[in-house]
């Protein structure tokens, strides 16, 4: 979600953007992630470019040039004591407050269930149901329920490890599966494709699992894009930005 969050941002005009960025992601839908810079050295997604910096001094000088959006690896978040942003937005979706304080920012924003905003946050931005991208600044955002949703039908798309352990696959990201087939194995133990299509996600190989996480996502309808930030990150990101605009009495 962070990288539709950062898009949104990015076509409003806010440029001054640094992605933090945890050391060893693992997202599945890499062909819509800033985070694949943590491997590749870059990620393009929709025209924008992010660029792994080593250090705070080279996301500033990346930030000033405009080349590229500046991504730093800081799980702990310790870079911003030097970069003192007016907004920081917390966009894991980890379903935790992780720390999260209103002090680390003018504006402490984050997405979605298990945090809570004017305690651990600012505003949170509801990221389920009807009500997606509003933004609350009281209380907890809806429970997501973890089954994804297209066209408004709950639908089972996400294959998942069947054990904790190593995940590796030999399918490219893109590629078609029928129902059933091995899209990959975690420590030797296969994981089936839950339906038949295009896997829009798929886990890298090479990182830990742990039992029941996401590994692949399978997309069942050809006419769908898999290189477009999906509409729920959208108006995820259309909601921090009307937060931003609340916030600091900006035109929407």
């Amino acid at each position: 979600m962070g990288t539709g969050v950062a898009l949104e941002l990015w076509h409003a005009g806010l440029h001054g953007l640094v992605l933090l960025e945890c050391a060893r992601p693992r997202a599945i839908r890499r062909f819509v992630v800033f985070s694949e810079a943590v491997f590749e050295g870059a990620a393009r997604v929709e025209g924008l470019e992010a660029r792994l910096c080593p250090d705070v001094a080279a996301c500033r000088a990346l930030r000033q040039s405009g080349e590229a959006l500046p991504l730093l690896v800081d799980e702990d978040g310790t870079s911003l004591r030097e970069l003192r942003p007016q907004v920081f937005v917390d966009a894991t979706m980890s379903k935790k407050a992780r720390g999260l304080s209103p002090d680390m920012a003018d504006l402490v924003i984050a997405l979605g269930p298990g945090i809570e905003a004017g305690r651990d946050v600012h505003c949170i931005i509801e990221s389920f149901g009807p009500d997606t991208g509003r933004c609350l600044w009281q209380g907890q955002a809806l429970a997501d329920t973890g089954i994804p949703c297209e066209n408004g039908r709950p639908e089972q798309r996400v294959g998942r490890a069947p054990c904790a352990g190593v995940f590796a696959s030999p399918l490219p990201l893109g590629g078609h599966v029928l129902r059933g087939q091995e899209v990959g194995r975690v420590d030797g133990v296969p994981v089936p494709a839950p339906l038949s299509g295009r896997l829009r996600g798929l886990l890298r190989s090479g990182l830990p699992v742990r039992a029941g996480a996401k590994v692949c996502d399978i997309e069942p309808l050809d006419h769908v894009p898999l290189d477009k930030v999906s509409p729920r990150a959208r108006c995820l990101g259309r909601g921090v930005l009307r937060a931003i605009a609340a916030r600091f009495n900006l035109p929407t």
